[in-house]
């Protein structure tokens, strides 16, 4: 699981909500992370 620090300060609720929920065996559909940051410029080299 990931959050980003922007998410769990403004939705702490929902980042609860969604931390509950995969503990509990109930899973959103993933989504693919957005291609950012470290070692992202590689990977749209790469492709």
């Amino acid at each position: 699981m990931r959050f980003w620090n922007n998410e769990v300060l403004k939705n702490i609720e929902g980042v609860k909500f969604a931390i509950w929920n995969y503990l509990s065996g109930i899973q959103p559909p993933s989504q693919p992370s957005p291609c950012q940051g470290e070692g992202a410029d590689q990977l749209r080299e790469d492709k």
